[in-house]
């Protein structure tokens, strides 16, 4: 199986990463054959949590979605596309898990953008 790592960046946070999985023979394919909700630490390390924040605001990304890979052999993440654009919750993700995310997503934007400027 073929995974992607889609993480939504929301002023400086993570709020969540989509682990989205795809046969090999339909590794560059939009229809995932499930999608699932993570915890950002239980995915990435505080170190590469921190990287990803970092470049986001280096480039001006303060809402967006990026596409993330990692090599399992060298340990190592490669950032492979930036969405200024978010359109997610991916394709076969649960109906709890879509949920989710737009929970979360919500509560992110208004501690990170709303709120910090009453």
């Amino acid at each position: 199986m073929a995974e992607d790592l889609r993480v939504p960046v929301v002023g400086n946070t993570i709020p969540f990463v989509y682990r989205k999985l795809r046969p090999m023979h339909m590794r560059f394919s939009a229809v995932n054959s499930s999608t699932e909700l993570l915890e950002p630490l239980s995915v990435f390390t505080e170190e590469e949590l921190t990287m990803i924040v970092d470049f986001c605001q280096a480039h001006g990304l303060d809402f967006g979605e990026l596409d993330v890979l990692r090599d399992y052999d060298e340990g190592k993440i490669y950032l492979i596309d930036v969405s200024p654009t978010p359109n997610g919750p991916p394709n076969h993700i649960s109906d709890e898990d879509h949920v989710e995310a737009l929970r979360r997503l919500v509560m992110a934007f208004e501690r990170e953008f709303v709120s910090q400027s009453k």
